[in-house]
């Protein structure tokens, strides 16, 4: 136990307790001084002006106090911490205290003159040919904090290296520092090893027949080479070059449940990167064409709906709009727009409405035979004129009797009209019923 206490004391890397000004305070320059901290192989101060808290910068390898920071400009306020280096690793900020430099007339308008930047494998060199004193910081990418390496931060000589560098892309600023004040930095951009960094392995979300690559954007990047192949062992096929940064459909098309790898390549204004490491997917298995039911289509995400769009959902070359006809029974389709005019989704609503009503059609139809053939309605009919109804042989009922009642009926007819006072009514019954008055 006690030899494990020890060993945690020992890597423990903690912040001097405070830091504090010491005279003398000029336009240009603060003077600090703190405590040592056991274990503690160098110290690095980070300052930054009150008004501007999002530039803050680090100063490295300080060494043992006290430190005079130049460079500085003239009537400003400062805020200023302190934390310790153990070899590798770095304490806490320590808690920030407030300094000031004093007022000065003089300026310094002329800012550095010359200046040539270039990279190596892992280095950032500086040229200029303005004289007198100058600061160098830098950073990795376009954010986060400036860091001023050892030497840098009063320069007299014309150049400096900076060494120990990764591969990327870098900001570097050079200023001039004048008696009264300190000038404006002037910044440069370079990138320092691989000209273009190979990129991490792409998100693939895969489809039945097709997937969508993830293609991030990233500093000095233009573009993307992306290759794939089928399973893990087979040749690689372009499937497109230069492609901007996107969420990019990969459709030659894939074939269903099957499995694939992906790579992808960045393009740089300095040249191409390596392949990333190869992302490995499978496709979906294909559960038959669209609108199988009438539940297809519903809730499609954006990846389904972007895949309609640019897949199957064209123009037909014969008409705009849509339309679904229904002709002896059949549902026919004539065209269909894209996601601004009609989307796949509202096509499939009409799809499943028409299901919906033949289903209930058909059930209706079923339902009307069952009923009709289990059931005989009966058909009524109106009895013939006899004697006992027929009060009068006139035309009418002679007529009726011609078509409907029985020999006996129409004699009885025939003989009351051959005795009847009425000439007229005898003789039109004799014509209706072909006798002879």
């Amino acid at each position: 136990m006690l030899l494990l206490g020890s060993h945690l004391a020992f890597a423990q890397c903690d912040p001097p307790p405070t830091i504090w000004l010491v005279p003398p305070q000029t336009s240009t320059a603060l003077v600090l001084k703190w405590q040592p901290v056991a274990g503690a192989t160098q110290y690095q101060i980070r300052y930054w002006e009150n008004d501007a808290s999002g530039d803050k910068t680090i100063v490295d390898d300080c060494g043992p106090a006290p430190l005079t920071l130049r460079g500085l400009r003239k009537n400003m306020t400062y805020a200023l911490q302190i934390r310790s280096k153990c070899g590798s690793s770095t304490s806490d900020w320590s808690t920030a205290i407030s300094g000031a430099t004093i007022n000065s007339s003089g300026l310094c308008n002329n800012p550095p003159s010359g200046v040539v930047v270039s990279s190596g494998a892992s280095d950032i060199s500086l040229q200029w040919a303005s004289t007198g004193s100058h600061t160098i910081r830098y950073r990795l990418g376009d954010s986060g904090d400036w860091l001023i390496p050892a030497g840098a931060l009063t320069i007299q000589s014309p150049a400096f290296i900076i060494t120990g560098l990764s591969s990327g892309v870098y900001q570097v600023e050079i200023k001039r520092n004048c008696s009264a004040t300190a000038g404006d930095y002037q910044r440069h951009t370079v990138t320092v090893g691989d000209p273009c960094a190979t990129p991490a392995a792409p998100v693939v979300t895969a489809n039945n027949t097709s997937a969508f690559v993830e293609l991030p954007a990233a500093m000095g990047v233009t573009g993307y080479n992306l290759d794939y192949r089928t399973g893990m062992t087979g040749n690689w096929i372009n499937s497109g070059s230069n492609i901007i940064p996107s969420n990019y459909l990969l459709d030659p098309p894939l074939a269903p449940s099957t499995h694939y790898q992906v790579q992808i390549q960045a393009v740089c204004n300095g040249g191409t990167s390596g392949f990333s490491a190869p992302t490995s997917f499978t496709t979906g298995q294909q559960t038959g064409p669209c609108l199988a039911n009438k539940n297809a289509g519903k809730n499609l995400s954006a990846n389904e709906i972007l895949l309609l769009n640019q897949k199957l959902n064209t123009p037909s070359p014969f008409s705009f709009g849509s339309m679904i006809g229904v002709n002896d029974g059949g549902l026919v389709f004539r065209s269909y727009q894209n996601e601004d005019s009609n989307q796949i989704t509202q096509l499939t609503t009409q799809l499943r409405n028409f299901h919906t009503m033949d289903e209930d059609f058909d059930n209706s139809l079923q339902s009307y035979r069952s009923r009709t053939l289990s059931q005989k309605i009966p058909t009524r009919k109106e009895p013939p004129p006899t004697l006992a109804t027929t009060k009068v042989c006139t035309r009418s009922t002679a007529k009726r009797m011609d078509l409907a009642v029985s020999q006996a009926q129409r004699n009885s007819c025939n003989t009351r009209l051959k005795h009847g006072k009425r000439k007229s009514t005898r003789k039109a019954i004799g014509r209706t019923l072909g006798l002879r008055a």
